[in-house]
C-alpha cells in the first residue's frame, strides 16, 4: 500500500476515533468530512469526504465497512450544488475512490450512504457537518 493510501486511511481512523468519542455520528477532522453509519444499532460503516489533500491535490471519498458481515457498503458523491453525480465508492472492507471531476469550491456535497447486501440497498444516511449541514467545498 502506497503511504497516500495509508496517510488517508490514519486520516479516516483518526477522525472515526474523534466522532466516537464525541458520541456524534458526524465529525470534522483536518478539513475531512466524517460520517459514522449504524443499522440495527450497531455501527456499520464510516465514510470520509476529503475536500483537498494538504497539497491542494485530488478530492477523495473513504469507505470503511466495520461489520464485514458479507455485505458492502456503498457511498455515492454528488455535487448538490449542481445535481450531478460524482463517483461512486463500494468495498466490503477499506477503500478510498478519487472525485473526478473535481467538485467546484463554495459547492455543497451530499455523500449518500447505503448497506448493500445483493441486489438490496438500504439508505444509512448522509455525511453532514457537526451542524447538521452538507459540506461545502
Amino acid at each position: 500500500m502506497n503511504r497516500h493510501i495509508m496517510a488517508r486511511v490514519g486520516t479516516a481512523v483518526t477522525a472515526t476515533g474523534l466522532a466516537l468519542a464525541l458520541g456524534t455520528g458526524t465529525s470534522f477532522a483536518g478539513g475531512n468530512y466524517v460520517g459514522s453509519f449504524k443499522k440495527n444499532g450497531k455501527s456499520v460503516a464510516t465514510v470520509v469526504f476529503e475536500p483537498r489533500n494538504s497539497s491542494g491535490g485530488p478530492q477523495f471519498t473513504d469507505v470503511i465497512d466495520s461489520a464485514k458481515d458479507g455485505h458492502s457498503i456503498r457511498a455515492v458523491t454528488y455535487d448538490a450544488t449542481t445535481g450531478k453525480r460524482r463517483n461512486t465508492c463500494e468495498t466490503s472492507s477499506v477503500k478510498d475512490c478519487e472525485i473526478s471531476p473535481r467538485i467546484a469550491k463554495g459547492h455543497k456535497v451530499r455523500v449518500k450512504v447505503y448497506w448493500v447486501k445483493g441486489r438490496t440497498a438500504t439508505y444509512l444516511g448522509t455525511v453532514l457537518t457537526d451542524k447538521g449541514k452538507l459540506p461545502v467545498v
